[in-house]
C-alpha cells in the first residue's frame, strides 16, 4: 500500500527535534521501509508550503529571502515542487513534516488535498500535536526573545486549536490529535511518540533509533530570559524578528553557564495572574476542543471561577511582567551576567 504521514506541528510541540532526528537518519540512510524527503539543507519540509500559498501568504523566512513575487521566487518554488513531486510519485511510505502546514487556511488545505490526489495514496494520515495554552505562551515568548526584545501581551494571546483541527479533518478524515505533554507522550518524548505513530501507521520498525532525544530548542531559565531580552533591547532594538550570530553566541554561553552548578538557575513560570488571563481567553476554546475530540485533553487546564482582572495586568513589555516573582529576581540575573562575562574573559584570555 502507498501511505503518507503528514506531520503539521503545531508550533512549540517539538517539531524541530522530530525533524532533526528523521533528517539525520534519512541522510545517513538509517531509515528502513519509509522515506523522509530531503528537499534542501533544511531538516524540515517548510518549503513545500510555498507551492500552495501566494507570495504574500508565505512565511516570513521565505519573503525575507525572496521579497518580491518575481522570477527568482517562482524558480525557487518550481524547484521545490519538482523535488517534492518526485518523492510523491516514486515512494510508497512517506513522512512529511512541517509545522507551517498548520497555518494553512481552508483554501490552502483544500488545494493541498487536491494536489495529493494525483499521486494515488491508499492512505493519508495527518498528525497534529497540541500544547496547553499557558505552556504554549511561555515557550513562544522564550523563542520570540531570541530574535526580538518585544513579545505579545497575554491579554491578546489566543490560539485557535479548533479551527486548525476542523479544516484539516474536513479534507483529511484520518487526522490524529496528540497532546504535547511528557505525561501523555510515549516515554515522555515527542520523538519517541512520533516514532510510535510512524510504526503503527506505516508498519515500520526503528531498530536503529535508540536512546534519548534532546530538544533542538533548549529552554532558557527565568534569569536567562531577562538577560537576553535586555541584551536585545540595548544592542539590537531596531532588529526585531532577526536572529544574528552575536545573539546565537550569547544564547549558547548562557545555556552553558546555566548547566553549571554555580548558576542555580530557576525554571521560568508564569505568574498566577497571567495564567488566569490565558485560561480565561481559552476557556471556551478548550471546552469546544474537548467536545470535538471526545476526550479530556489538557487535563491540568481548568477555567477560573472569575475571568476578571485582564485589564489590571500592568504590561510594559518586560518578561518580568509575566513571570512569577519567585522564578526570577535581580540577584539571579546579576549572577548570570557576571558568570557569562567571566566565561567571555576566559575565552579571550
Amino acid at each position: 500500500m502507498k501511505k503518507l504521514l503528514l506531520h503539521i506541528g503545531t508550533g512549540k510541540t517539538g517539531s524541530s527535534s522530530i525533524q532533526r532526528v528523521f533528517s539525520d537518519l534519512s541522510r545517513s540512510r538509517g531509515l528502513r521501509d519509509l522515506t523522509y524527503p530531503v528537499l534542501s539543507k533544511k531538516t524540515n519540509h517548510n518549503e513545500i508550503t510555498t507551492i500552495f500559498q501566494t507570495h504574500q501568504r508565505c512565511a516570513r523566512e521565505f519573503r525575507s529571502k525572496y521579497p518580491d513575487d518575481d522570477l527568482k521566487f517562482r524558480r525557487f518554488v518550481s524547484k521545490i515542487e519538482s523535488k517534492f513531486r518526485n518523492y510523491l510519485f516514486s515512494e510508497d511510505n512517506l513522512v512529511v513534516s512541517s509545522e507551517y502546514l498548520s497555518g494553512f487556511n481552508e483554501g490552502e488545505v483544500a488545494d493541498f488535498a487536491s494536489y495529493l490526489r494525483d499521486f494515488n495514496f491508499d492512505q493519508i494520515k495527518v498528525l497534529i500535536y497540541l500544547r496547553e495554552p499557558s505552556s504554549y505562551y511561555l515557550s513562544a515568548v522564550q523563542q520570540r526573545i531570541k530574535a526580538s526584545h518585544t513579545f505579545e501581551s497575554p491579554t491578546s494571546f489566543f490560539f485557535d486549536y479548533v479551527s486548525i483541527i476542523k479544516r484539516w479533518k474536513r479534507f483529511f478524515p484520518d487526522t490524529e490529535i496528540r497532546e504535547f505533554d511528557p505525561k501523555e507522550l510515549i516515554n515522555g518524548s515527542v520523538v519517541a511518540d512520533f516514532i510510535d505513530v510512524c510504526g503503527r501507521f506505516l508498519g515500520c520498525e526503528f531498530n536503529s533509533v535508540e536512546g534519548s532525544f534532546t530538544s533542538s530548542n533548549q529552554s532558557l531559565s527565568a534569569a536567562g530570559m531577562r538577560f537576553l531580552q535586555t541584551y536585545r533591547s540595548v544592542c539590537h532594538s531596531g532588529r526585531d524578528n532577526q536572529i544574528n550570530a552575536a545573539t546565537n553566541q550569547l544564547i549558547k554561553m548562557v545555556q552553558e553557564v546555566e548547566k553549571s552548578r554555580s548558576a542555580r538557575s530557576c525554571k521560568p513560570r508564569l505568574s498566577h495572574q497571567v495564567e488566569r488571563i490565558i485560561r480565561c481567553n481559552h476557556s471556551e476554546q478548550v471546552k469546544e476542543l474537548r467536545k470535538l475530540l471526545g476526550c479530556d485533553i489538557f487535563k491540568g487546564f481548568s477555567p477560573p471561577e472569575s475571568c476578571g482582572g485582564a485589564e489590571e495586568l500592568e504590561f510594559s513589555g518586560s518578561v518580568m511582567d509575566i513571570l512569577h516573582p519567585d522564578s526570577v529576581d535581580c540577584e539571579s540575573v546579576d549572577r548570570l551576567i557576571m558568570e557569562v562575562v567571566d566565561k567571555l574573559l576566559l575565552v579571550k584570555a
